[in-house]
This record gives structure tokens, C-alpha cells and sequence, in this order.
């Protein structure tokens, strides 16, 4: 029985190590809670902002030194995100970029033109993209 647990165990290390090796899986020596973050007011890392001046970019480096893919909700929003705004700020400037077309709101496939539907929206999305924000480290 003990060396069916033994090589379950010797298997289990192996694929967990591969896991880490492909990126699938983070490991860090740097304790990840959301918990010490200011989310209310919500701050890019210094290197998140450098790394946002380049239009071309499409990842983004965390606070713990791994590439975190971006999108272009993540590039208009982040740079909002300098720890003086809090999430009504944040949210009332991309609603006007919506409205400048800047960024567009869709439902499905259909696109969002009212202006309450589209804040109600951007107020989930906007939470879902702080919390991925803050367990990737890209908000410190």
C-alpha cells in the first residue's frame, strides 16, 4: 500500500512540476492576498505603467515577475488606476470612453447603446477585472 501511495505521489510531483514549467500553474515565494490590497483605490506597479506606453504591448509584467496577458478592456482601464481614483471614478471614465468609441460594450453579440445597461455592465466587469488584476499582481 506504501509504495502505491509513494509512486502516486512521484507522479502527482512530476505533472504538477511540468504544470509549472508550461506557466499553467504560478508558484511564488511572495504571499498573494487580496486582502492587504487597496481595491477601493485601486494602483498599477511602476513597471505596469512603463510597460502600458507601448500600444503594442499585449502582456504586462506582475509585481511578481510573471507576464500577465492583457486585453484592450485591460489597456484602457489600467492606466486609470493610479491609487487617487476610486471605482466610481474609474467606471465614470470608461464610460466615456464608450462613448467616444474607445472601447465598445457588448451583450452576446449585440452591442450595448444604452448608457445605464452599459454602467451596469462595466460595474461587473470592472470587478472581475480588479480582483484578476489583484491575484496576478498587477495592482499593488
Amino acid at each position: 500500500k506504501k509504495d502505491v501511495q509513494a509512486e502516486i505521489e512521484k507522479e502527482f510531483e512530476a505533472i504538477a512540476l511540468n504544470l509549472v514549467i508550461k506557466g499553467v500553474i504560478d508558484i511564488s515565494l511572495q504571499e498573494r492576498t487580496k486582502e492587504k490590497l487597496n481595491l477601493q483605490k485601486p494602483k498599477i506597479t511602476s513597471l505596469v505603467e512603463y510597460q502600458l506606453q507601448n500600444p503594442n504591448r499585449n502582456w504586462v509584467t506582475s509585481s511578481h515577475h510573471i507576464p500577465v496577458s492583457i486585453n484592450i478592456f485591460d489597456r484602457v482601464a489600467l492606466p486609470y488606476m493610479n491609487g487617487n481614483r476610486n471605482l466610481e471614478e474609474i467606471s465614470k471614465l470608461l464610460v466615456e470612453d464608450i462613448k467616444g468609441g474607445k472601447l465598445n460594450m457588448n451583450k452576446g453579440d449585440k452591442k450595448i447603446e444604452d448608457i445605464e445597461e452599459i454602467q451596469r455592465e462595466l460595474k461587473n466587469v470592472l470587478a472581475q477585472s480588479i480582483d484578476k488584476y489583484a491575484s496576478n499582481g498587477i495592482v499593488v
